[in-house]
């Protein structure tokens, strides 16, 4: 522990020695046998769900929030999470931290403050952790990711060695209020919808044949449209021809995909 007031830097695995009575940095991350261990003295320690966890990080992962991060009360600097639960981070280039990356989060009054850590630069493995979120998503876990192309696609043309960290206003400003909830600070929360309010039904009057006239009006526009590119038409002309071909688009039912 750190002096009083002042700043505390511990990893991870570390800082759950003396609460989960486990020291994860012995455990090898590929060894069932170790996961099981695991699991056992987290559920002896009070740790829920831990008998469900999929892989060590996640375990260590989980314990962290259920036994250690209420009691940072002091601005602590927790580092070294693991790859599992920090899908874009690099992996960390010590070799005695196999399984962890070079990332830490700022806690103060229990409460996560900021975020940092050094950007994945490599596709192939980034590829490879948003293809495992994108399991995890499917199987209906709702804080895991997709797979972002775009970004990957990015990442394949060349990136230069990278870091970045996010502090959350909004928590911090929880800190100087002493708010409870984050709703508390933030002046449009987002809110899940209401499943009892089903959705209208878009354009209820189209019949099939309505549907079917207009995507194909859609279709010539679009031809027309592609015409206009073809030969470099003026630009005003070309844009006129677009906001026609998005009107015309607009009169389609979402749910007329199938229609011919």
């Amino acid at each position: 522990e750190g002096p009083s007031g002042g700043l505390t830097c511990l990893g991870c695995p570390r800082v759950l020695a003396r609460p989960a009575g486990f020291d994860f940095s012995a455990l090898d991350r590929n060894s069932a046998d170790d996961l099981d261990a695991a699991r056992n003295a987290a559920t002896a320690a009070g740790v829920a769900d831990s008998a469900s966890a999929p892989s060590l990080g996640d375990l260590l992962n989980l314990c962290f929030e259920e036994l250690c991060e209420k009691d940072l009360v002091q601005p602590t600097f927790i580092m070294d999470y693991p790859i599992e639960v920090s899908p874009l981070a690099k992996p960390h280039r010590s070799p005695d931290k196999a399984g962890l990356t070079e990332r830490f989060e700022v806690f103060v009054v229990g409460r996560e403050l900021g975020n940092a850590f050094s950007e994945l630069t490599d596709p192939i493995d980034q590829r490879e952790r948003f293809e495992a979120q994108a399991a995890l998503k499917a199987a209906g876990d709702e804080e895991a990711c997709g797979v972002d192309e775009e970004f990957l696609g990015a990442l394949e043309h060349g990136m230069p060695p990278t870091a970045g960290m996010g502090i959350g206003i909004d928590r911090f400003v929880m800190l100087l209020t002493n708010a409870p909830s984050i709703r508390d600070v933030i002046a449009f929360p987002l809110l899940r919808p209401d499943p009892s309010e089903a959705p209208t039904p878009p354009h209820p009057s189209m019949s099939d044949d309505d549907i079917v006239q207009a995507k194909a009006a859609a279709e010539a526009q679009g031809d027309h449209v592609r015409a206009l590119k073809s030969a470099k038409a003026p630009k005003d002309e070309i844009n006129a021809a677009v906001a026609k071909l998005l009107e015309l688009k607009a009169r389609i039912p979402a749910d007329a995909s199938e229609l011919l």
